[in-house]
């Protein structure tokens, strides 16, 4: 059976912030709904692609994760710092956790950075039709994420079809933690090493240093030596 595609719609960092405010104000999915769409209805004029288009924000902040409650909460407490680049990692964090097609649009973008190959649509559909196989439906998905990477002024176009990468500090302690449980997650929930923490291609906008001091003063996770090397897990 053919995986799901998700995002199939590019989706604005405003529109992601709307979302997120109503949530966190504390409407109802009902409510968030509603409001979406009469707030969708002066962006995007087609039914149907704003219908798409408030189903998948909704997916993305409204509705639970199992068993990551925590990193929500914590993605509550970044968005309400107000900070920019909070903000944008409470969402990025979400995104990934919602949509395993986005996750590995993102890890295949950092895997080309990180091994400094040129970063091109092109090259981006040929790792994801690796993955997922090669589908009009998945083409057509690939695109619509790639405009929303633009649209959150993370790709940016540079010269012979290729982009580039704006980069953003992270520094907060609790958006490290988050890293960390999204990255645990992304693992099955068993563990994952310190070091790859820090070189997790999904999460490539973001510069950021976690360290021992600290993963062992949260107490959503744990720090244990495994087969030589330093690993986390959660609790």
């Amino acid at each position: 059976m053919s995986k799901t595609v998700g995002i199939s719609r590019n989706v604005k960092i405003e529109w992601l912030d709307k979302v997120a405010g109503l949530y966190i104000a504390g409407n109802t999915e009902e409510e968030i709904r509603s409001k979406l769409d009469e707030y969708l209805s002066l962006k995007i004029k087609s039914e149907v692609n704003r219908r798409k288009t408030r189903t998948i924000l909704t997916k993305i902040w409204v509705e639970d994760i199992k068993e990551m409650e925590e990193s929500k909460d914590i993605a509550i407490r970044l968005f309400k710092t107000g900070k920019e680049k909070n903000m944008l990692l409470a969402h990025w964090c979400l995104m990934i956790m919602a949509y395993p097609m986005f996750r590995d649009l993102c890890k295949s973008i950092g895997t080309m950075d990180r091994n400094m190959f040129p970063i091109t649509t092109r090259d981006i559909k040929r790792r994801m039709f690796d993955i997922w196989g090669e589908r009009s439906t998945l083409n057509h998905a690939i695109d619509k994420n790639i405009q929303t990477l633009r649209d959150m002024n993370i790709l940016y176009p540079k010269c012979n079809g290729e982009y580039g990468i704006n980069q953003i500090e992270i520094d907060d302690s609790e958006g490290l933690i988050l890293i960390t449980n999204v990255l645990v997650y992304d693992k099955g929930n068993l563990y994952i090493s310190v070091e790859s923490l820090n070189e997790s291609p999904e999460i490539f906008p973001f510069i950021y240093c976690i360290t021992t001091d600290i993963l062992e003063h949260n107490s959503l996770l744990s720090v244990n030596r495994f087969g030589g090397e330093l690993v986390v897990s959660r609790v």
